[in-house]
């Protein structure tokens, strides 16, 4: 299983941070604006929380994308687009216990930039200082995608980092497997936090439904590829269809000849 990268146009902007090339798709600028919808009437409010998730998930993936070239990637891209933020490696880092600290260290680098942010708005309130309510609501909006966007990050949902853990985790310790359980974990995951989430919105404990639709989505997608898998599966695994050598199809072909 991977991801996929959306395909190169002509609106795309790109630049070069710290020797890795990154590249934004425009639909990533969409994401954000209706990610803000509430801060429409102000437009320097939306500008400013739209740079917040801008610079959140680009540390998220330069987390990925440096701790990979730590461990020896020289060939690495950061591509922001509408699913978030991808961190695209050209070579594979050799071990699975190197790739999961890849994968760790982006939810890692957000929660140092938000535990950051969130020192320096307490500094700020504990020495006095009036802080606009823009400027609150910026710094809250900072730690809340860096901290708790990093840890639904980690539940082991496909493709989340903490299903891309597991799944570095089946092929590392259980080979046998195979990517067909880790849809499997992500299934039975996502449709459970859907209801949970779904649950807390009709109990009022929740807000919006973007996260039972998430999470819903995910699980569907799952149970897709987990299709797809299993029909490959039966498609390359059928004896018949399978070449055989000589003796294999007849133990005394060695007297025919």
């Amino acid at each position: 299983m991977i991801l996929q990268e959306p395909p190169p146009n002509n609106f795309d902007l790109k630049f070069t941070l710290f020797r890795v090339p990154v590249r934004v798709h425009p639909g990533f600028w969409l994401i954000c604006v209706l990610m803000n919808l509430d801060n429409r009437i102000n437009p320097i409010a939306l500008a400013l929380s739209i740079g917040v998730v801008f610079v959140s998930i680009l540390v998220h993936e330069f987390g990925h994308a440096l701790s990979s070239r730590f461990f020896g990637e020289r060939h690495n891209r950061v591509i922001l687009y509408t699913m978030g933020g991808l961190c695209v490696h050209e070579g594979m880092v050799a071990r699975q216990g190197k790739r999961i600290w890849t994968i760790l260290w982006g939810p890692l680098a957000g929660f140092l930039l938000g535990g950051m942010v969130f020192g320096v708005g307490v500094g700020l309130v504990a020495s006095g200082i009036v802080m606009p309510k823009m400027a609150l609501g910026i710094l809250f909006q900072a730690v809340f995608i860096n901290v708790v966007w990093g840890v639904v990050n980690l539940i082991p949902v496909f493709p989340l980092d903490g299903g891309q853990i597991v799944q570095e985790v089946v092929r590392w310790k259980f080979p046998r497997k195979g990517d067909e359980f880790v849809c499997t974990v992500s299934i039975w995951v996502g449709a459970s936090v859907a209801l949970i989430l779904l649950a807390a919105h009709f109990a009022s404990l929740l807000t919006g439904l973007f996260g039972p639709l998430l999470f819903g989505l995910l699980a569907y997608q799952n149970y897709s590829l987990r299709k797809q898998i299993r029909a490959m599966g039966a498609y390359y695994g059928r004896e018949e269809d399978e070449p055989r050598q000589p003796w294999e199809r007849d133990a005394d072909w060695w007297k025919k000849n």
